[in-house]
């Protein structure tokens, strides 16, 4: 009969229930007169081993039914009706051809190694098969099995053996010789399989699936010990608080197994785990403590003797075979990866001492794993010692920023995924206050947290594989820290948010704005009007209000229950809108430069205020800064469009804004550009920086057609006059990211007659003409793929010297033998010419000729000619035809860019004219 055998491996239950029981937002812990012995208010220099021993001593009497592992035999020999797809049935006992046939269907077990999984026979040889490829016909064998696993569940000390179910895994094979050395992979228990010495050994394998709630509150769960272990705790978050403690800011306790970073949380832990588990966590959801699980790493690294056996770096372990350290050299423990009891990972590379271990002597045994290298020179032989284990940490929530601070600086803390999911638990149930004080404190370590520190060292690094990266802690998502203050309506911690806020988003000032509402701040607030100073521009303040009137007027509506806005909800926004005009008219005073961005809600804020201020006002404001064109542009556009939209009996005085606006821009208007420095280069580099068109299409292409159809003439001549000109002068980025979309854009906007071809007529012409002049440029000389022959002269060589010399051919395959190909490598080696060998089929020697500057310029060129066909083929080539009229073809075909042909029509007196110098694009 097959052997069945069943392997441990648990998951979560469908409907897990928390046993915290809600508090109310004060909480006073009362011990029970018999819960201890032990008063961290009353200790000393002792405080730390006091408690280390009371909650060893404490949960070490934590008891529970049922044994760590079971084995038995089936009474009944009922077969499973086994059927191996492309084989058929099989009979038992096992014949050595069906044996052989099954192997044939199977393929190689593997097993996990860290992050990998891996076959190697030296550690397990054994055939496997998987579900979909067999058949268990027998109806009668699912009753067998689940006979087996009612009475495997009861004698694990399962409380609800029905809801433990047996899940089909994998039929593996083990034939003579076949084994599984000691290992843990998936089931988290050190196991092996024995060498098979003769026959075959054919296995069933089950998962077993625990379904139910995890342990039943039952009277144990009410016993002493838990009592006691309250007692603890409680004194211990206490006394932890006091000045000059020297209680411990967290502490692990070593479980009895371990897990895998794939079976690690609450719901999966087993026997005595689950038990002590199920006392942490209701005893510290009311002690104001923080329960959670990690995998501890320690690492001891020293010299040992030699092997015998000459240099080598293995892999071991077996204890028989680990080296014993002599001399130790350097040992450290960190929690690896730290989870939260739903498995969300909070941190990755928590270091921590041994004195952080509640248990004595914790590393007292034989290591898991040894990594051991031989003598190498002068070096002597060495090992590196692995311990292994599952902890839970404990950590008094007043201690959290103590016991994280360090970490999170480092960056191995996820403080954003870690309060946001507390966030929401509070918000769904703000009498959860275990969540409350938990992220309290969090928020607290955020405010108190500096600016992160430098990355670890490269040694470092290569010590502990950290994979959440660069960005896992660099600062907090902006709006967080001050959302939870709010939930948890403390304003003393939104004060302390806002001052050490390190970035900002909209996010953060439409919480300002629930903030406002709710601690009824002024909008004389010293730390909020600071927060505000700090953004650089005036549009990035206008956007900041109006997400600060948004959150305000959300956190009153629903104050109100979605009805009117609450009582008072009206004059604080009228304050706010002064508020914030106010801040404008002085950041508009103060700064720099300004952009489009600026000009575009200037403009908004002038119309929706018109009934307040007139909008000459709002001149007077943009005046001094009429030397910046993007904004004056935007300003006096948008002033006049948004008059025409919303505020008919505004279009007057918009016209006579836009009007005084624009005669005065015009003598000083130019295409802006700007170079985009890139994060970490010098000011020297600043002219290798990409460059940026600040010029906007849309507003310029609607300032031409103001000024065309409200009768502007002189105005519309000098501004194409102005953009004529700057095509000759501006950087060439302009040239295709605003010049040719701008006359795309007018051969729309513009409704063409013959005097508006006369007006438009040169600035089109000019432009194309600057267009392939200064993009596009005069093809370079092609160039060949002629070099220098290499060859000695042989019949070898004179081929690759014919390849040489080949003025059309790149590259070539020389398919010829190994001894032939080095002696092409010494012809070629030192030179610039590649010789690789391509491996894929017939060994082949692969020469490439270098490409030369003049190929490279070429290829550059043609690029940019086929770049500009495509722009000029985007516009309307029939208003084309009328406005570049007996320039038409020169001007679409590019005309004198190509070689032979002539010179671009103008080109030169407009190059001459102004001064200017062709750009060398390559």
């Amino acid at each position: 009969m097959a052997d069945s055998e069943a392997s441990t491996a648990s998951s979560q239950g469908p409907n897990e229930a928390a046993s915290i029981s809600p508090l109310s937002s004060q909480v006073s812990v009362e011990e029970e007169s018999n819960a201890s012995s032990f008063d961290a208010d009353d200790d000393s220099d002792t405080e730390a081993c006091i408690i280390k021993q009371s909650l060893e001593d404490c949960l070490d009497k934590v008891q529970t039914a049922g044994s760590f592992a079971t084995s038995g035999v089936l009474p009944d020999a009922t077969l499973s009706g086994l059927s191996v797809r492309n084989v058929g049935s099989i009979g038992f006992p096992l014949q050595q051809g069906q044996a052989k046939a099954i192997i044939d269907a199977c393929h190689q077990a593997p097993f996990g190694q860290g992050h990998r999984t891996v076959v190697d026979e030296s550690i397990r040889k054994t055939w496997q098969l998987n579900p979909d490829q067999f058949e268990l016909r027998n109806s009668k064998w699912p009753s067998v099995v689940q006979k087996v696993t009612d009475q495997v569940a009861q004698e694990l000390g399962c409380t609800e053996a029905a809801s433990v179910s047996a899940q089909l895994y994998k039929l593996l094979l083990y034939e003579e010789g076949a084994m599984f050395k000691p290992h843990k992979e998936y089931a988290d228990v050190t196991h092996e399989v024995k060498t098979v010495t003769s026959g075959h050994r054919l296995v069933l394998t089950y998962n077993l699936i625990d379904l139910s709630q995890g342990l039943q509150r039952s009277a144990s769960m009410l016993t002493r010990e838990k009592s006691m272990l309250k007692g603890i705790i409680s004194s211990w978050a206490r006394g932890v608080k006091k000045p000059a403690t020297e209680a411990p800011n967290f502490l692990a306790y070593k479980l009895d197994h371990e897990y895998t970073d794939a079976s690690l949380k609450f719901q999966t832990l087993k026997g005595l785990d689950k038990v002590k588990a199920q006392y942490l966590r209701e005893v510290c959801a009311e002690a104001n403590a923080g329960f959670y699980l990690a995998s501890m790493e320690r690492t001891v690294v020293g010299s040992c003797e030699e092997d015998y056996i000459g240099y080598s770096r293995q892999e071991r372990y077996q204890p028989q075979e680990l080296h014993t350290i002599e001399d130790v050299l350097e040992e450290s423990a960190e929690l690896k990866r730290m989870i939260d009891l739903d498995g969300s990972v909070l941190a990755r590379g928590i270091s921590i001492d041994e004195t952080d271990i509640v248990q004595r002597d914790p590393f007292e045994r034989d290591p898991d794993k040894e990594e051991f290298e031989g003598h190498t020179g002068n070096e002597g032989a060495s090992a590196t010692h692995f311990y292994h284990d599952t902890v839970a940490v404990l950590v008094p929530f007043s201690s959290l920023p103590q016991f994280l601070s360090k970490h999170v600086q480092a960056g191995v803390v996820d403080m954003n995924s870690w309060c946001k999911r507390l966030l929401k638990k509070v918000q769904e149930n703000p009498s959860d206050e275990a969540s409350r004080q938990e992220l309290y404190y969090l928020v607290v370590l955020i405010n108190q947290t500096p600016l992160r520190a430098q990355p670890r060292t490269i040694q470092e690094m290569r010590r502990s594989y950290h994979p959440l990266g660069e960005d896992y802690f660099p600062t907090p998502e902006a709006q967080w820290p001050i959302e939870a203050s709010i939930t948890l309506e403390d304003q003393a911690l939104f004060e302390m948010a806002i001052e050490s806020m390190k970035s900002l988003s909209g996010s953060t000032f439409k919480y300002i704005g629930k903030a406002i509402f709710r601690f009824d701040l002024a909008t004389t607030h010293a730390p909020i009007n600071h927060l505000l100073s700090r953004l650089r521009s005036f549009h990035a303040q206008y956007k900041a209000f109006e997400s600060i009137v948004a959150g305000y007027e959300a956190e009153a509506n629903g104050e109100a229950q979605g009805g009117a806005l609450h009582q008072g909800g009206p004059a604080m926004l009228c304050q706010i809108e002064r508020w914030a005009e106010e801040t404008y008219m002085h950041k508009l005073q103060s700064v720099d430069t300004v952009d489009r961005e600026d000009g575009l809600h200037l403009a908004e804020l002038a119309v929706e205020q018109a009934g307040r201020k007139p909008l000459r006002e709002y001149l007077h404001i943009a005046k001094p800064l009429s030397k910046f064109t993007a904004f004056t542009v935007a300003f006096a556009t948008h002033i006049l469009r948004g008059a025409n939209l919303e505020r008919d009996y505004l279009a007057d005085d918009a016209f006579e804004v836009f009007r005084e606006l624009i005669v005065g821009l015009l003598p000083t208007f130019s295409v802006e550009c700007r170079s985009e420095a890139k994060r970490g280069r010098s000011n020297s580099d600043s002219a290798l920086s990409p460059v940026k068109c600040l010029a906007n299409v849309d507003d310029v292409a609607n300032l031409l057609v103001q000024l065309d159809e409200r009768g502007l003439e002189p105005e519309l001549l000098m501004l194409t006059k102005n953009l004529g000109r700057d095509a000759g002068i501006v950087d060439i980025v302009a040239l295709e990211s605003f010049f040719l979309p701008l006359l795309e854009a007018l051969s729309v906007m513009v409704g063409w007659t013959s005097a508006r071809v006369i007006r438009y007529g040169k600035l089109f012409r000019t432009t194309l003409s600057m267009y392939a002049t200064r993009f596009v440029q005069t093809e370079p000389q092609e160039g060949n793929w002629t070099t220098t022959p290499q060859g000695c002269g042989c019949s070898l060589c004179r081929q690759l010297d014919d390849f040489l010399v080949n003025a059309s051919q790149q590259s070539m395959r020389f398919p010829v033998t190994k001894g032939r190909r080095q002696h092409l490598h010494q012809q070629l080696d030192g030179t610039r010419i590649s010789h690789v060998t391509d491996r894929r089929r017939v060994e082949t020697l692969v020469v490439t000729k270098p490409s030369t500057s003049s190929l490279a310029k070429h290829e550059q060129w043609r690029k940019r000619f086929e770049k500009a066909e495509e722009q000029i083929k985007k516009l309307d080539q029939e208003i084309l035809k009328q406005l570049l009229g007996d320039e038409y073809e020169s001007l679409t075909e590019l005309r004198g860019t190509r070689r032979g042909d002539q010179g671009l029509h103008g080109a030169r007196v407009a190059g001459r004219r102004q001064g200017h110098e062709i750009i060398d694009l390559t």
